[in-house]
This record gives structure tokens, sequence and C-alpha cells, in this order.
């Protein structure tokens, strides 16, 4: 059994509109209620250290993406809430693309920029390459 066979026995993982991102259910869970709360969202995996350590939500409209961000896809939440956009530095798009890499949600506080902050937990990617 591989060990990304291994994590969707222990946290569902439902595949998104786009066949090459993998979100947990908790992660989609919580994107819903964000989506809920705050209108369309974006999902960004930044590059570098610390704050860009893991991924981030923000409401569409407030992150600036740079020329070396790459959209990898969509999380698709029930209707009729818009889709999430996933968007990755460039360097982290093989593994994104590749289905390498499970959009979940962890606890602890995140980056205070991240609209999940203020809730206790935070997005995480996990990778599995």
């Amino acid at each position: 059994m591989s060990v990304l066979e291994n994590f969707a026995r222990h946290a569902p993982v439902v595949t998104t509109g786009a066949p090459t991102v993998l979100v947990s259910s908790g992660a989609r869970d919580l994107l819903t209620t964000l989506t809920e709360l705050h209108g369309a969202l974006v999902v960004h995996h930044a590059g570098g250290a610390c704050a860009g350590s893991d991924p981030m939500c923000h409401a569409v409209g407030t992150l600036h993406a740079g020329s070396r961000e790459v959209a990898v896809g969509e999380i698709v939440l029930p209707d009729p809430l818009p889709p999430v956009t996933v968007l990755v530095a460039d360097e982290f798009a093989d593994g994104w693309e590749s289905g390498e890499v499970v959009l979940d949600v962890a606890r602890g506080r995140g980056s205070g920029f991240s609209l999940e902050a203020p809730e206790g937990v935070r997005f995480v990617a996990r990778s599995y390459g």
C-alpha cells in the first residue's frame, strides 16, 4: 500500500474538478465554511521559508500573484459555491500536478494572513512523492 493510499484510508481524499489537485475532506469542509463567510477564495502555496511554508487562503482579489505562480487546478465546493483556485510557486507545481501533494488541515494557528487562522487551524500541503 502506498503512503498516499494509507493517507486516504485515514483522511478521505476528494478529487477536485481538476484531476491533479487532491484535498482532504477536512480541508474541503473548511474551505466551504470560509467561502460562505468570505466569498470566492484562492489557496496559495508560496515558495520560501516561514510564512511561505504552508498554503494560505485568501479572498479573491486580495492576493496579487506574481509571475512565478502557477494555477494547478480548482477545488470544487458544494453548489452554489464557486470553486477555489489553487496557485503555487512554480517550484512546487510538479508535485501538485502529479497528485503527490494533498491539501489538508491541521490544528494549530498558521499565518495571520490566512483566512483560517482565527479558527485555530492551518492548511498544510502533505507530500507523498
